[in-house]
């Protein structure tokens, strides 16, 4: 019999349970939630599996008599549990195997704001696992102590703490919204890193002192009054560039404490100020030879001077004004978006197009750069000539041999405004990203267009690292974007499981504009088509297809064909036919989505677009399965029949 996964899940729950026993974490099932849809108002309404009508802890209470005293690491008991109760949510005990300080950040609890008091009066909370709560919230993981026992704001306001006597939920249950780990993958077999709670902490959960750490080695003393020097210089600093931005982390570390707080201070200037994410990036600062006394150095490279010396220089210039727009500014700054291919691509931004191996995803955005190179209209839609710098980290040596054969297919010169690099550069290190963009500044003209091909072999990180992978696309952002206005378009893998999202942390679709995917429409077909899966400044638009055609190029010294791949762009129209708008035809992929919900309230968007395609018959292509689905959800959506409740989700109303 198949295990039972829950909507929006790909492994059992079963797997998770097993997973944290074999690390040591006695585990037990806690109840879940059920959806249920009102037949006359359509509301969705979520309920706990306990059936209480006025359950006060839904999704969060023990299904064992003993609750968490029960909970244990034997694999035959968890797989009778969860074979009875396949949709338990998972408790873990706390106490001697890890405890948990539990923040709270609804507005009402403010609890993050009691730990950032308490970190400024005793210091910081050091590098440990951390998860993301169901509410939002955060759970800081510590190495267990069983002197630790539950506490409920006994550190602060929004602060509790889970410990012996207690227990905490964890990935992947789910009640409003899914525990989630971060950088943490519960089922590769990796124990997570629980450091042990700072001696003020633990003076605080217990009311028993603690020694506490003295400084570390080689943290430096600085006095009030350079404290406030270091203020001053900072403010002629730009926070927004990632070099310097990471630059002044390094140069404030020696200061210990004191250092991050005024890193911190001087970040929040920034429009994607993160909390979270500087703590894990000061983290990862190892101890450097640079020293806060250069931050003087490059305030002054700037214009800035001592306060306290002869001549000092004017303080920075105050913001400018026109903060604050009326509706009639907004209507005009909303219509200002530039597109570098209208309605697909806009300029100024970062972009991700990912796709399986075999997809054609290097020939597709080759495609794309030499049609805006000559500024011929991509997939129908109108495309600004521009500049194109294409850094090819994949297939370098076989680049001029495609760009030749695109040239050939449609009789046009090569552009003048058009380079390649074909060296391995790391974009994540700022030696590399640097010379990159001193050699585009170099260019005789702007590129509108960069492309980076591809994100594995330019990226030196921890793919599955969100800190790791937002700071890799917060650099292309910063060296490539913005100096000069392109749309940076980054080529990128699946995962080997999920093939509907970019390989790696989630940290990719929060820190690009717009994605693209690309899929093979069969095994043995020499067609892909593309799909929009996000545009932050215009519609999601339908797929588009590809045919992908074989040219010859020569022959070699030993008689052998030269050829090449070249996309083209395939008119839609026989999709069209084949999808059919007739109203017969059109219900019936309708008909066939929502019998697939079943019983069920909710169904994955997979179960869904496989009836869809059964529904289109063997006749239809992969592209006029695809597009007919599309049609089918958003008929389903504009009839206010579905909804989606979930990334990937779909609920009935």
């Amino acid at each position: 019999m198949a295990a039972v996964v829950p909507i929006g899940q790909q492994r059992p729950m079963l797997e998770y349970a097993l997973a944290y026993a074999a690390i040591g974490w006695a585990v037990f099932p806690v109840h879940w939630v059920d959806q249920s849809v009102d037949k006359e108002t359509g509301e969705i309404t979520n309920r706990c599996s306990c059936k209480s009508a006025n359950c006060e802890r839904s999704g969060k209470h023990p299904l064992t008599n003993r609750g968490f005293q029960d909970a244990t690491t034997s694999a035959p008991l968890l797989r009778e549990w969860w074979g009875k109760w396949p949709m338990a949510n998972i408790g873990v005990a706390t106490g001697a195997q890890c405890w948990v300080l539990d923040i709270d950040f609804r507005s009402d609890k403010n609890g993050h704001l009691s730990v950032e008091a308490l970190e400024r009066e005793h210091g910081l909370l050091p590098e440990t696992q951390t998860a993301r709560s169901q509410s939002g919230g955060r759970h800081y993981f510590f190495a267990g102590d069983a002197s630790v026992q539950c506490s409920k704001e006994k550190v602060g306001p929004g602060v509790d703490v889970r410990g012996t006597g207690g227990y905490i939920i964890v990935e992947p249950s789910r009640i409003d919204g899914t525990y989630a780990f971060d950088d943490w993958d519960v089922l590769a077999g990796e124990r997570p890193n629980l450091a042990a709670a700072p001696g003020w902490l633990l003076e605080l959960v217990t009311g028993t002192p603690r020694a506490v750490n003295s400084a570390p080695i080689g943290e430096r003393f600085a006095p009030p009054e350079t404290l406030d020097d270091l203020r001053a210089a900072l403010a002629w600093l730009d926070c927004s560039n990632y070099q310097s931005w990471i630059d002044i982390g390094h140069a404030l570390k020696s200061l210990g404490d004191n250092g991050f707080w005024l890193w911190d201070e001087w970040s929040r200037p920034y429009p994607g100020y993160n909390f979270q994410q500087i703590r894990q990036k000061w983290h990862s600062f190892k101890p450097n030879n640079i020293n806060y006394e250069s931050i003087f150095a490059r305030a002054a490279a700037r214009g800035w001077s001592n306060p306290r010396s002869k001549g000092a220089a004017a303080p920075p210039p105050e913001p400018e004004t026109g903060l604050l727009l009326d509706l009639g500014q907004l209507r005009a700054a909303s219509g200002s978006v530039r597109w570098l291919i209208k309605h697909l691509l806009p300029a100024d931004s970062v972009g991700v197009a990912f796709g399986a191996s075999g997809t054609f995803k290097s020939f597709i955005a080759l495609d794309m750069a030499l049609h805006a190179a000559h500024g011929l209209a991509w997939c129908g839609k109108k495309t600004a000539k521009q500049g194109v710098v294409y850094v090819a980290g994949e297939g370098g040596a076989g680049l001029w041999n495609r760009i030749d054969a695109w040239h050939r297919v449609r009789g046009l010169e090569m552009p003048e405004d058009f380079r390649v690099c074909i060296h391995a550069l790391l974009l994540d290190n700022a030696q590399h990203s640097a010379a990159l963009r001193k050699e585009i500044e170099a260019l005789p003209f702007v590129p509108g267009l960069i492309v980076v091909d591809t994100q594995s072999q330019t990226f030196a990180g921890d793919e599955n690292s969100a800190t790791e992978v937002a700071g890799y696309y917060r650099r292309l952002s910063a060296d490539l974007r913005a100096p000069f206005g392109a749309a940076v378009l980054v080529i990128h893998h699946t995962g080997h499981a999920v093939m509907e999202r970019p390989r790696g942390s989630s940290a990719i679709l929060a820190n690009v504009d717009v994605v693209f995917s690309l899929a093979r429409e069969s095994e043995q077909g020499m067609s892909a088509v593309l799909e929009v899966r996000k545009q932050k400044d215009g519609d999601r638009l339908d797929p588009v297809a590809f045919e992908l055609e074989r040219v010859v190029l020569g022959h070699d010294e030993d008689g052998e064909e030269v050829s090449s791949l070249v996309a083209n762009y395939r008119e839609l129209a026989d999709i069209d036919a084949i999808v059919a708008t007739s109203g017969a035809r059109a219900s019936a992929y309708e008909k066939a989505i929502l019998d697939a919900f079943g019983a069920s309230k909710e169904q994955q968007e997979g179960v869904l677009r496989a009836a869809a395609y059964d529904a289109a018959g063997e006749a239809a292509g992969a592209s006029a399965k695809r597009v007919a689905f599309h049609r089918a959800m958003r008929a389903l959506q504009q009839k206010g029949l579905i909804e989606a409740t979930a990334r990937g989700v779909w609920g009935i109303k």
